[in-house]
């Protein structure tokens, strides 16, 4: 009876192995095959229905559901399951060859502000009641504000500035900008005009003062192309050299434990202070 027995339990081992082994490669070839969707459900159902999962195996899972989520644009959800991994695991890395380099980068800038947290929360733990608690706080260059204020600006001077947030330069500049741009315009059309009539004026007492009237306004016209070049690469110029500080924002990261159906593990969030 003993070695019957013995095979029974050696075959029902034998089968969950295979099981197992199925499930998983399907998955990976799911996930190999940009199925993201569907690797990732058959990911979350793998964790709630197996109790058995091995470290390891919850890291090979949590990695292909990070990337799939990243793959997705779906970057809450890809840090969420970064941040497992790294509850799981501190050393957790990726491999650069097969990893694409942009989930590389993300996964570390993660991962740094995860250890900057975990390393403060931990000397917090050893403070005594009263001591000050500092939060710790990074800054990060918003290119994305910065593109579009470059562009806004180049179409109108001040207007960058006033997406940037400079208020106050920003209507300054912008005021004057349109002001002396509308003015220009104005003097274009006049000293065409003017000069058209200078030209076919045949009556030769008249031709002196069609003159004069024509050059007043050439020259008028000349200055305010200068004053709104000049307004022009002010702007640009303030833009891009004297107003860095508009385009760094300020983020106060913060690291709470939670739990779920998975299990325990961290969430991390972030403020922007604007």
């Amino acid at each position: 009876m003993k070695p019957k027995r013995f095979s029974l339990v050696f075959g029902l081992l034998f089968i969950y192995l295979t099981s197992y082994s199925q499930s998983i490669d399907i998955i990976k070839a799911k996930f190999e095959s940009f199925e993201y969707n569907t690797a990732i459900e058959l990911i979350n159902n793998k964790f709630l229905s197996d109790t058995s999962l091995t470290k390891d195996q919850k890291i090979d899972l949590l990695k292909m559901k990070a990337i799939s989520f990243y793959s997705l644009s779906v970057p809450d959800s890809a840090r969420k399951s970064f941040i497992d991994l790294l509850y799981l695991d501190e050393n957790v890395d990726f491999d650069p060859v097969r990893t694409s380099p942009k989930i590389i980068e993300y996964f570390n800038s993660v991962k740094l502000v995860f250890e900057n947290i975990v390393e403060n929360k931990a000397t917090e733990d050893t403070q005594e009641p009263g001591d000050v608690k500092e939060q710790i706080e990074h800054q990060i260059f918003d290119s994305d504000l910065y593109t579009k204020s470059i562009f806004r600006s180049i179409l109108l001077p001040g207007l960058g500035h006033l997406t940037a947030g400079s208020k106050t330069k920003g209507w300054l500049l912008t005021t004057f900008g349109t002001a002396n741009l509308a003015a220009m315009v104005y003097y274009i059309f006049d000293t065409n005009t003017k000069e058209k009539q200078y030209l076919n004026e045949k009556d030769l007492a008249k031709i002196g003062s069609k003159y004069n009237t024509y050059n007043e306004s050439y020259k008028i016209r000349n200055i305010l192309i200068g004053t709104f070049t000049a307004i022009w690469f002010y702007s640009q110029i303030d833009l891009l050299f004297n107003e860095d500080d508009l385009f760094i924002k300020k983020v106060k990261p913060s690291l709470s434990l939670k739990t779920n159906q998975f299990g325990s593990y961290y969430s991390l969030s972030v403020t922007v202070a604007f």
